[in-house]
């Protein structure tokens, strides 16, 4: 009896360790990062939008290299038996044209509300009768597209094993059949299983998948206490559960949802109001959550939301969400920085250079936040002088400042704690523009 306490004790000992560490350090922030975006087809409708105009500038404008897909079972099959890939063979066709990667969802629940897609046909058969024609319609989407130079995974259903939506049913036993059909057509790509973010450890989708995607989500309305709650959640608590992930399964955790839109009190999100959609996510939550992503570590992520980043820039004539994530997916070179953090190396700067290399840069370091000015004194060649805040985001820009501009004197247009200097039209031929980040190498930061 006492060794059985005694290892009842451990058990528990260990499971305490284990979540605190979910809680308890530091998570290694991610340098190297695949941004992508989830696209679907009725959601991008359903604001009111030409789905195929939002497709195209996502690719076009964008530059987004990797989509999720949803192909949703009620749109492939409005009648029995009888297919229709008209529009998924277009959305696979353009995303070859441009070499864009598509990660495609299939099955009965993929996503946006009400998440199960099942087709009006379907929905008076009894459970067994769904699956046999679920089966069917992921076999003819994989047959039909795993040739495809555009496809690199397979996501099977989206967070099947998570109760939300309006569904049936949900069949762990079922979803393993599923992936074991995928992988019997297409053995070359991997199969995405999706779950909670915050709500589950993913260890049956580390079962099942040979990739976990998770969900993550930063501010919510939770109608319990009728209010906005920012998640609690430190970075750590997905950076760990990912390591377990790959300690336990060797599998890769990515995440397939970021908050990139508003969630707000119980409407979706084309029956809200501009002020609605503002009260529940705005540009600050939208770099906030990007930051958050970062410091998980994690090195890949698909934004929930670019539907209405369009949206809001064509119908309510705000192009500030869609701008955002353009530097996201712009490929902006990282410079390579000299520090200037002692008052000698800040006097001397680049005076009396005779050029500086592509790419590179000085970075200057203060100790406090302070309106700084700088002039061209003994300066050989111009700059650009780039203000930065805190978090390396653009506060200013003084462009192609000339040496004959000396002895004026530039000043920052708020207290700022570092200056970059770089080749003058560096900012510009990189699209560089107030409140964008730059890109630095980490241990310069």
């Amino acid at each position: 009896m006492k060794i059985l306490r005694f290892l009842l004790f451990g058990v528990v000992l260990a499971l305490g360790v284990s979540a605190l560490s979910l809680f308890a350090g530091f998570s290694r922030e991610a340098t190297d990062i695949q941004w992508g975006v989830n696209f679907s087809k009725k959601h991008a409708t359903a604001l009111g939008l030409d789905w195929k105009e939002v497709y195209t500038a996502l690719l076009d404008d964008l530059e987004v290299e990797r989509m999720k897909v949803s192909f949703d079972w009620n749109d492939l099959e409005l009648e029995q038996g009888e297919f229709s890939f008209e529009d998924a063979d277009w959305q696979v066709a353009q995303a070859e044209q441009r070499g864009a990667e598509l990660l495609l969802v299939v099955g009965m629940k993929t996503m946006r509300w009400p998440e199960c897609h099942i087709p009006e046909w379907a929905k008076g058969l009894s459970k067994q009768e769904q699956q046999e024609e679920i089966l069917q319609i992921i076999a003819a989407v994989v047959e039909r597209y795993k040739d495809s130079p555009a496809v690199y995974a397979w996501q099977v259903e989206n967070e099947p094993l998570f109760p939300f939506g309006d569904c049936p049913w949900q069949d762990r036993k079922f979803l393993e059949k599923e992936v074991a059909l995928v992988k019997s057509l297409d053995a070359s790509r991997p199969v995405v299983v999706s779950d909670s973010g915050e709500l589950s450890f993913w260890l049956q989708a580390s079962r099942i998948g040979d990739i976990v995607s998770t969900t993550m989500y930063r501010k919510v309305w939770f109608h319990e206490i009728g209010r906005y709650v920012e998640y609690p959640l430190p970075s750590l608590f997905y950076a760990r559960k990912a390591a377990y992930v790959n300690k336990l399964f060797g599998k890769e955790v990515i995440v397939g949802e970021l908050q990139a839109e508003p969630w707000g009190p119980g409407k979706l999100l084309y029956d809200t109001t501009i002020e609605e959609q503002d009260a529940a996510f705005d540009l600050t939550q939208f770099r906030k959550n990007i930051a958050y992503a970062r410091k998980t570590g994690l090195k890949e992520f698909y934004f929930w939301g670019a539907e209405w980043w369009y949206w809001r820039k064509e119908t309510a004539n705000d192009p500030t969400f869609w701008e955002e994530a353009r530097m996201l997916f712009k490929e902006v070179p990282c410079l390579e920085v000299e520090i200037a953090d002692t008052p000698d190396l800040q006097i001397q700067g680049l005076s009396g250079r005779q050029s500086l290399d592509e790419d590179k840069g000085m970075l200057f370091v203060y100790e406090k936040p302070a309106v700084l000015g700088f002039w061209m004194k003994d300066m050989r060649f111009p700059i650009d002088i780039i203000w930065l805040g805190d978090d390396m985001r653009v506060l200013g820009i003084e462009a192609r400042v000339s040496p004959d501009t000396y002895p004026t004197v530039f000043y920052s247009p708020e207290p700022v704690r570092y200056v970059l200097e770089v080749n003058a039209g560096w900012a510009e031929r990189n699209g560089i523009t107030p409140g964008n980040e730059i890109c630095l190498p980490q241990e310069r930061r």
